[in-house]
């Protein structure tokens, strides 16, 4: 996820494994096009996966990402799983992107340690609210008639 962060040709992306079991579980919100299930076929039965994030390039391009260890992306059930996600990037005029830590090289790993380390966090609320009394004109509001 965090290559797709930091990549200058991703204009958006969100978690395309969120279904709502999962969200209710952690208590997320479900992103926009969240579950994208993808149909494949293994061992001659019908399944669908959730990858792990989908996007829009700048371009305008769909983006299927799938990040995980090389070792188990190599097995028969993952590489129908991947089969099924670049198949389905081609008919949309997309891409389908895995990322592995083979396919990481050293420098970029540690460039993107070192992004995440040093990002700006978002305020929480509370520093917001605080942020938000100590300027808002009290005085001056007005009730809204609907």
């Amino acid at each position: 996820m965090m290559w797709l962060e930091y990549y200058p040709h991703v204009v958006s992306y969100a978690r395309g494994d969120i279904d709502q079991a999962f969200a209710q579980a952690y208590r997320l919100p479900i992103p926009k096009h969240s579950p994208f299930a993808i149909g494949y076929t293994f061992k001659g039965k019908p399944h669908h996966y959730l990858p792990d994030a989908v996007g829009t390039l700048s371009n305008g391009q769909l983006v299927i990402a799938e990040a995980g260890m090389e070792d188990d992306k190599r097995g028969d059930r993952n590489l129908a799983k991947a089969e099924a996600a670049r198949r389905l990037a081609h008919l949309q005029q997309g891409v389908f992107w895995i990322g592995t830590e083979r396919s990481l090289t050293n420098r970029r790993y540690y460039n993107l340690a070192f992004l995440h380390a040093r990002r700006k966090m978002f305020p929480a609320f509370a520093d917001i609210a605080e942020a938000i009394a100590s300027i808002w004109p009290w005085e001056k509001m007005a009730e809204v008639q609907r």
